[in-house]
C-alpha cells in the first residue's frame, strides 16, 4: 500500500477550483498545494457569503393581481361615490375575500365619474 501512495497522482487529490482561481494541482510541493486549496476555499466561501442575499434584505415576493370584472368594478365605484373609497375597499375586501386597495378604487371612482 505504500508503494501505492507513494506512487499515486498527485493531481487526483483536488478538485478543480472555480475559473480565476489558481489550481492546486500545479503548485510544485503538496504543501503549497494544500495552501493553495485551503485559500481557494475561504475565497469560495467569501464570495458565496456576499453574493447571497443577507437576511432581512430580501425583496418580499409581491402578491398575486385580483381580477375584477367590469360589473364588480361598477358596483364598488358607486359605493365608493356615495359613501368614500376607503369604505368601499374594505367592504369590498371583506366580501370577495380579495385585498382590494383604496387606491385602485379611487382609480376606479375617477372613471366612473368621468362617464
Amino acid at each position: 500500500m505504500l508503494r501505492w501512495l507513494k506512487s499515486a497522482n498527485p493531481a487526483a487529490k483536488f478538485p478543480e477550483p472555480k475559473p480565476g482561481l489558481p489550481s492546486p494541482n500545479t503548485q510544485p510541493t503538496p504543501a503549497l498545494a494544500s495552501q493553495c486549496a485551503a485559500a481557494n476555499a475561504a475565497i469560495e466561501s467569501s464570495v458565496e457569503l456576499y453574493a447571497s442575499p443577507q437576511p432581512g434584505s430580501r425583496k418580499r415576493k409581491r402578491g398575486a393581481y385580483s381580477d375584477y370584472t367590469d360589473e364588480q368594478r361598477l358596483k364598488v365605484a358607486r359605493y365608493a361615490a356615495e359613501h368614500t373609497a376607503t369604505k368601499a375597499a374594505r367592504k369590498f375586501t371583506e366580501e370577495n375575500g380579495q385585498p382590494l386597495n383604496e387606491s385602485t378604487v379611487r382609480g376606479w371612482v375617477k372613471k366612473y365619474k368621468s362617464r
